[in-house]
């Protein structure tokens, strides 16, 4: 039997690889296998086993090829493209082949238990004997963040990534003008692609004290890592629900205490295990919080092995990959 992989989105995204790295590596431990990645359906033959990471390709594959798969599901693709504006077709469509794709897949790997808890109970299906949970990393813990000179004495913000609906990004910048009103020092740097597009926002929106850049996901973590505090501020809808945004990873790597909507599931269960996270569901508690942690001196070395118990026990190649080889078996 062959191992392959196929998918027509995001070959070159490091996030993306960096998972199916993990799996990769756990079924060639398991199967005494090597994956082949490759880029047509023409290339697969009935009987092969194919490892996929979006629901449209599963179906494009199944409709073609007698095949044995597994599928990585990253997101609710129905629900999101009901947030791009598609139709109540669109959503039935894509949700009839986002069943099968679950039904059918002999393995399904999902990025948090909240998204296993929406497709059991959305589709009335039993998935968890074939459903194993990594949340989405691409990075390690970066020690020397942590002891930046006068990081933690000074309130500096940070949010990273596109502007997307999803990603919230005006009330992000509202968030942070309340901020600024009571602590006025506070900086907010903003690094993402769509700089005209964010500077508009930031002008519309009367923002003081921020600063607009972009550097290359390779750059991020050097970038930021001056920051004390990083935003990621989602709506409790579904789509953010059962999300595992890789941005925290990132945030938690360069040593910054995030300040997160509880509408992402995972982040709640996160926290929990922290002393050093801020999640709240309104601008008046994320202020409060953000005010309780100023009137504080953060010691380093605290913060650093808080965090780091975190990779440890959430973004930990090795353990995943152990942990993957178990299920298989």
């Amino acid at each position: 039997m062959r191992y392959l992989i196929y998918g027509q989105q995001g070959i070159n995204d490091e996030v993306i690889n960096h998972y199916l790295d993990i799996i990769k590596s756990a079924y060639g431990v398991v199967k005494k296998c090597n994956f082949v990645r490759i880029e047509s359906v023409n290339d697969i033959a009935d009987g092969d086993f194919v490892l996929l990471y979006t629901i449209s390709d599963a179906f494009r594959v199944c409709l073609k090829k007698k095949i044995r798969y597994a599928i990585w599901m990253q997101g609710v693709y129905p629900e999101e493209r009901q947030l791009r504006g598609k139709g109540k077709i669109d959503f039935a469509l894509m949700s009839l082949i986002e069943r099968q794709a679950l039904s059918n897949a002999e393995k399904v790997f999902m990025v948090s238990k909240a998204m296993l808890t929406h497709y059991e109970k959305k589709y009335r299906l039993k998935l968890s004997h074939k459903t194993f949970i990594m949340p989405c990393y691409n990075c390690s813990i970066n020690k020397d963040a942590f002891f930046v000179e006068q990081k933690y004495d000074h309130p500096s913000f940070v949010y990273a990534g596109s502007l997307a609906n999803w990603q919230c990004f005006d009330k992000t910048l509202l968030l942070f003008k309340k901020i600024n009103t009571i602590i006025p020092d506070a900086e907010l740097y903003i690094y993402t692609k769509e700089k005209k597009k964010a500077e508009d926002v930031a002008k519309r929106l009367e923002i003081k004290n921020y600063h607009i850049g972009y550097v290359k996901s390779d750059d991020l973590n050097d970038a930021i890592k001056r920051c004390k505090y990083g935003f990621i501020i989602r709506d409790d809808i579904t789509v953010n629900n059962v999300a595992s945004p890789t941005k925290l990873s990132n945030y938690l790597s360069a040593g910054i205490i995030p300040v997160v909507s509880d509408a992402i599931v995972l982040y709640q269960e996160i926290a929990n295990e922290s002393d050093y996270f801020v999640v709240e569901n309104n601008d008046e508690s994320f202020v409060r919080s953000i005010i309780n942690i100023e009137k504080k001196k953060i010691d380093p070395n605290s913060i650093y092995r808080d965090y780091n118990n975190l990779f440890d026990k959430y973004y930990n190649d090795n353990y995943y990959i152990n942990a993957i080889e178990a299920f298989l078996v």
